[in-house]
């Protein structure tokens, strides 16, 4: 593989983890303003990198709290049950929304069908964690046939 086709390869990853973090977490990963800590590893050997990621890692800043734990696993859950949207038969093709606060998945948008809305319950019910899952999904039922 010659290095234009290499950077091609390399760039096309990016796209698509940039979509992936896009559509799980609702964030561009090129926003500077997302991270504490950028290290051009170009200037840096690992053993200096390593030294400045743990002294920042030190800092009362970074240390968990229970509200901190509590907010990875809420975002951790809300990123699976799309994922697990995404995938379903019967719900990937749905636009539903989907948030998280102390373990209940809160989901929002409209469907077709009764089945649909109970199938978008039942897949997030079933993920391990979650205490409850609010359906706020609306069916909306077409008055004209075949729409």
């Amino acid at each position: 593989m010659g290095v234009d086709a290499g950077l091609d390869v390399i760039r096309r990853s990016d796209r698509e983890r940039a979509a992936r973090v896009r559509f799980l977490y609702h964030v561009e990963w090129d926003d500077a303003m997302l991270y504490d800590l950028t290290l051009n590893t170009e200037r840096l050997d690992v053993p200096a990198a390593v030294r400045l990621i743990r002294e920042t890692l030190q800092h009362p800043r970074f240390q968990p709290t229970e509200e901190s734990r509590r907010e990875v696993c809420d975002l951790a859950l809300a990123a699976r049950g799309r994922a697990l949207l995404m995938t379903h038969p019967q719900t990937r093709e749905l636009e539903l929304s989907l948030t998280c606060r102390h373990a209940e998945l809160t989901l929002t948008g409209h469907v077709a069908t009764e089945a649909l809305r109970a199938a978008a319950e039942e897949v997030l019910s079933r993920i391990p964690g979650v205490q409850r899952v609010h359906n706020h999904v609306v069916v909306f039922r077409s008055s004209h046939p075949g729409l």
